[in-house]
């Protein structure tokens, strides 16, 4: 496969791996907001199951302050601030990966997105809790803060780990359709659409063109008599 055939499939399985993580993020900080808007006690509660495994990993960059009573500017400031690492890292996995793949597999590029999404929301939800300490002036060291860092970092990477596995799979199927649309050749291309010449069959009969009339007589052969021709008859008499 040619090199620019593959970078080409590359570019496009990082963009829709990119692009659907992004969504995926929003959503899932959308959905947060409007469960901690609900108030469910059983959620917050953190020994239990679902709060721990599933509540609190939820939202790890943030969500864009369309529900709940959080301001609307800060939200978006910190969703797009957590966002950055992610676009960066989940792009260039996933483009690394379809570059690196072998022909007829797209295993990689699958292992590439996923990695690239424990990665980048692990980095994005440091980046949004940065955003955080920048926007309410807190300080930017201290045991406490140092600790909701790992949170933040263990809160990411939990949920890459988990929603990565949909990320790889998505792309791979963008780079398994780009292959096929580029190993395919064009329909009028095909040998198959092309009549093949009509030659002749050696076994048929030879046709032989007919002596010409000006050929010289072969010596030996007496020459051929040239009779008159009839006159017309006459009708006058």
């Amino acid at each position: 496969m040619s090199t620019s055939v593959k970078t080409g499939r590359a570019w496009v399985a990082a963009t829709v791996a990119t692009l659907f993580v992004v969504l995926l993020l929003a959503a899932c900080g959308l959905l947060w907001e409007f469960l901690d808007d609900r108030d469910i006690s059983e959620l917050q509660d953190p020994d239990s199951v679902i709060g721990t495994y599933l509540y609190g990993p939820m939202a790890p960059v943030g969500g864009p302050g369309l529900i709940g009573d959080r301001d609307f500017g800060d939200s978006i400031a910190q969703l797009g601030g957590g966002l950055v690492p992610v676009l960066v890292v989940v792009f260039l996995f996933t483009w690394a990966a379809g570059r690196a793949a072998r022909s007829g597999s797209a295993v990689s590029v699958l292992f590439g997105a996923w990695l690239g999404t424990i990665l980048g929301t692990g980095l994005g939800g440091l980046a949004a809790l940065q955003v955080f300490v920048w926007q309410n002036d807190s300080a930017v060291s201290g045991p406490g803060l140092h600790q909701i860092r790992f949170v933040r970092i263990e809160t990411g990477l939990y949920w890459g780990a988990v929603a990565g596995l949909l990320v790889g799979l998505v792309a791979m199927l963008a780079f398994a359709i780009t292959r096929r649309g580029a190993t395919e050749p064009p329909e009028d291309a095909s040998p198959r659409h092309l009549a093949p010449e009509s030659e002749p069959d050696p076994t048929g009969p030879t046709s032989y063109p007919p002596p010409s009339q000006d050929a010289e007589p072969t010596p030996g052969t007496p020459p051929e008599t040239v009779r008159a021709p009839h006159p017309p008859p006459d009708y006058s008499r």
